[in-house]
């Protein structure tokens, strides 16, 4: 009979463990068996003689693993999987309002890690530049991820999301930025639109010659101030 030969008989009469715990009892009884041979190693055993006198000195593998059966009653099993059916319980249903409800869930993932798929808009632009620009603004982060040109103007597509997931976004700022060309002069009106209280998407809009190479977010509200500059994609001839 081998080590492992040994420690499947002892785990085979174990009736009432679960996965994880049978596998650290095969580490621990491997261990402890490990630890005997190589004692009888610096004795000057040969790795046969050492391995038969170890598993001689465990005693009958069917008794051993009786004995540690009754370590683990039925009613140890039953409770351990009825408190994972609790957590179930609590857990499920908050996971079901985020995605079926409001969607929370899926829409804070996807303004961190891909706004363009999520942002709810069709694209309608002549040329557009991907980016990843990210200004801090107190507890919420804009980001920038995208600028293009339609129809003459520069287009600077953004969200806003809390540092936090699932926090608040702030509502000051669909309406607490400006847009400017790069000569400084006045943005026409733009437009923001919130997908939910925790993402909200902002499309910002300003006149743009062909040779212009950005634009200018800026902010200057509630204490915040910053000046963003925003590379626009190239005309192609």
């Amino acid at each position: 009979m081998t080590r492992a030969d040994y420690i499947a008989e002892v785990l085979a009469q174990l009736r009432h463990v679960t996965g994880e715990e049978q596998a650290a009892i095969r580490a621990e009884i491997d261990g402890h068996m490990e630890d005997h041979v190589c004692a009888l190693l610096d004795l000057g055993y040969d790795q046969a003689l050492a391995e038969a006198r170890t598993m001689a000195a465990m005693g009958d593998p069917a008794e051993v693993g009786r004995e540690l059966n009754e370590q683990y009653p039925l009613h140890w099993l039953a409770v351990g999987r009825l408190a994972k059916l609790l957590a179930l319980g609590l857990v499920l249903p908050i996971l079901v309002s985020l995605l079926i409800g409001e969607g929370v869930l899926l829409s804070c993932i996807g303004a961190r890690l891909d706004p363009d798929r999520w942002n709810g808009r069709e694209e309608t632009a002549e040329v557009t530049r991907a980016l990843d620009i990210r200004q801090e603004l107190g507890n919420d982060v804009l980001r920038v991820y995208r600028a293009s040109r339609v129809g003459g103007q520069a287009e600077v597509l953004a969200v806003v999301y809390d540092r936090v997931p699932f926090g608040l976004a702030a509502e000051w700022v669909l309406d607490g930025l400006t847009l400017e060309d790069q000569r400084g002069e006045a943005c026409v009106p733009y437009g923001g639109y919130g997908r939910d209280e925790r993402t909200r998407y902002l499309s910002l809009r300003v006149p743009a010659a062909p040779g212009d190479t950005y634009v200018v977010l800026r902010c200057d509200r509630y204490g915040r101030r910053f000046a963003m500059e925003i590379p626009l994609p190239e005309v192609t001839p």
